[in-house]
């Protein structure tokens, strides 16, 4: 579905992102795993075509065929709607704060697909019940909703728009444990139900194990490891991934653990 090509991200004095290769088919899931300033957030702008000058980005997206490098800004905005749905970090970054969660969710709907806003009012209002949240939010403005409601929110606005592939960039990070539950169920039964590949980037491994069948692991800009769920788990071979290991059995004992 989606084939990356030595995708490389760079200044003119210093390679940011060195080049990474892998590919993700429909209905797989595959897990980006490092802590902060790895180059997970910069890979997944850089996948999305969302990076400009200074940076400056080599290789190649390639989507059903298509290389992102290539298409026109329209062209573009169809493809990050329809085909690749995007999960940001900071969710906040979705919503305009002066505007009403569903009028830009219906603005959004109208324009990636031909509908009327009856119609689109009705997808919205659907997806938002989809991540638990009541149908009064629809009119709630985005500083009325709690960090978690409004992460909720933004996955809801994706999910609208019925993508192909999703890439979350730390989609639980804010949520407590019981919505976070929510999230991973909900895309574990979106990737069942409905083929959704996912591209899962976190530095929880604990949740990176629930959602992946392959792990990429950054470290500085550079992947130092990669193999299935299983493999690195049992035979971790780099010094990173044996830290995340180390610590998550820390945690496990009741220690708190240093992110």
């Amino acid at each position: 579905m989606i084939e990356v090509n030595n995708l490389a991200v760079k200044t003119e004095t210093q390679m940011l992102l060195e080049p990474l290769s892998f590919c993700i088919q429909k209905g797989e899931s595959i897990g980006v795993l490092g802590e902060s300033g790895a180059g997970k957030t910069m890979l997944t702008m850089a996948l999305l075509q969302l990076l400009s000058s200074p940076l400056q980005v080599e290789g190649s997206v390639i989507v059903h065929d298509q290389d992102l490098s290539v298409l026109s800004n329209e062209q573009l905005r169809s493809v990050r709607g329809n085909t690749l749905g995007y999960v940001p970090q900071n969710v906040q970054a979705i919503f305009d704060p002066y505007r009403k969660i569903g009028v830009q969710m219906v603005e959004t709907i109208r324009a990636h697909e031909r509908t009327t806003k009856r119609e689109a009012k009705r997808t919205a209002m659907a997806s938002l019940r989809e991540v638990q949240l009541k149908d009064e939010h629809y009119h709630f403005f985005p500083f009325q909703l709690s960090g978690g409601m409004l992460q909720r929110a933004g996955m809801a606005l994706v999910f609208s728009l019925q993508p192909e592939l999703v890439i979350a960039d730390e989609p639980t990070t804010a949520l407590d444990k019981e919505t976070k539950t929510v999230i991973l169920e909900l895309l574990l039964r979106k990737q069942r139900e409905e083929g959704l590949s996912i591209l899962f980037v976190s530095h929880e491994i604990d949740v990176i194990k629930k959602m992946v069948t392959r792990i990429l692991v950054l470290e500085n800009g550079k992947c130092v490891e990669r193999g299935s769920v299983d493999q690195l788990m049992n035979e971790p071979s780099s010094d990173r991934l044996k830290s995340f290991l180390h610590y998550e059995v820390v945690l496990g004992r009741g220690t708190m653990k240093n992110d």
